[in-house]
C-alpha cells in the first residue's frame, strides 16, 4: 500500500500500499497503497493472468518472467534505464523475491514494474497492490531525488517486501482493512517485513515524527480507530487537519515493532494473517 509502497496500496517504502485501494480496488505506503506518494494513476492491467481486467497501458511490450510464485511484468524502460548504470533489474529482483518468499510464503501473485514519475521523490519508487486480486505495481523513476543506483539498490527492495506483504494479507489474511486501526497494522506490519527481510535500512516514514509528536497522535488517534474512509486515510497517512506527513506510517512501523517485542518468536511474516484487532490490543505499544 508502499500500503509504500498508496503503498494504499492506500504508500511503499514504497508502496505503498491504500488510498487507491478505497478509491478504485487497488493499493508503502498502500498505497495494499502502498510506498508513500501521492495517490497512483489507476492499477494497469498486466495481462499476465486471465482474470484481471483490461488495461490503461498495453502489456504487449513487456518482458515476464516467473519467478517462483510470482509472475513479473517488466517494462521495457525500466528495464533500459536500468541497464544504462549497469544493473541487471531481472536479476535484482528475482534475488529480492526468492528471500521474499523463503520468509514469507503465500499463493501465486503478479508483481508490475513500470517506469514512471509518480513516485515519492526522496527513495524514488512507489508502490501499491491490488486489494482484491493481490496484484502488486512497483513504479521507478530514474530521475527522482535520489539516485537511481540507490533506488535499485535500496528501495526497491523495500516496496516489493512492503508490497508483497500486502498482497499475502490480501489474498490469506483479512485484508488490508477499512478503518484507521487496520490501516494502521496493514501498514506498520509491511513496514515490519521489509525490515525482517533487509535489515539495516530506515525508510524516511519510519520515523517521521518527534517523541513528543508520536505520543501526542497516538492520544489523539485512540478514539479514531474505528472510523474509516479515503480522507481518515489520507490524513493519517499523508498529512493533513495537524497530523504531519506519514505519522500513520511511523505509528503503524512502531506499533507492529511493539507487538513482535511482546510476542518473543513472533515476526512480521508469521502475523501477516493476524487480524488488526489482535495486533492492537497486544502490542503494548505506548509511545
Amino acid at each position: 500500500m508502499r500500503a509504500r509502497r498508496i503503498r494504499l496500496m492506500v504508500q511503499s517504502g514504497g508502496t505503498l500500499a491504500l488510498v487507491v485501494l478505497l478509491l478504485a480496488g487497488c493499493s508503502s505506503s498502500t498505497p495494499s497503497p502502498t510506498s508513500p506518494a501521492t495517490t497512483p494513476a489507476p492499477l494497469v492491467c498486466a495481462q499476465l493472468l486471465p482474470d484481471l481486467k483490461c488495461s490503461v497501458v498495453s502489456m504487449s511490450t513487456f518482458t515476464t518472467v516467473d519467478i517462483g510464485r510470482f509472475t513479473v511484468g517488466f517494462d521495457p524502460k525500466v528495464l533500459r534505464s536500468s541497464s544504462a548504470i549497469g544493473v541487471s533489474l531481472q536479476s535484482d529482483v528475482a534475488k529480492d523475491l526468492v528471500r521474499i518468499a523463503a520468509l514469507l510464503p503465500g499463493p501465486p501473485a503478479v508483481i508490475i514494474v513500470e517506469q514512471t514519475t509518480n513516485v515519492t521523490p526522496q527513495t524514488g519508487e512507489l508502490g501499491y497492490t491490488d486489494p482484491t486480486t493481490g496484484q502488486v505495481l512497483i513504479q521507478l523513476d530514474p530521475n527522482s531525488q535520489t539516485t537511481f543506483s540507490k533506488t535499485l539498490a535500496v528501495w526497491l527492495p523495500e516496496a516489493l517486501a512492503h508490497e508483497v506483504h500486502h498482497s499475502v494479507r490480501t489474498l490469506t489474511g483479512p485484508g488490508f482493512g477499512n478503518t484507521l486501526g487496520a490501516f494502521l497494522v496493514s501498514e506498520g506490519m509491511a513496514s515490519a517485513f521489509f525490515h525482517q527481510a533487509f535489515p539495516g535500512t530506515d525508510a524516511p516514514w519510519d520515523n517521521a515524527l518527534t517523541p513528543v509528536q508520536e505520543h501526542a497522535l497516538w492520544d489523539e488517534a485512540q478514539p479514531l480507530l474505528a472510523q474509516g474512509g479515503v480522507p481518515v486515510y489520507s490524513q493519517w497517512f499523508y498529512g493533513g487537519d495537524g497530523v504531519p506527513e506519514w505519522a500513520g506510517f511511523t505509528i503503524g512501523y512502531h506499533l507492529a515493532e511493539a507487538y513482535v517485542r511482546h510476542h518473543p518468536g513472533t515476526s512480521a511474516a508469521s502475523l501477516v494473517d493476524a487480524p488488526a484487532s489482535t495486533i492492537l490490543a497486544g502490542s503494548g505499544y505506548a509511545p
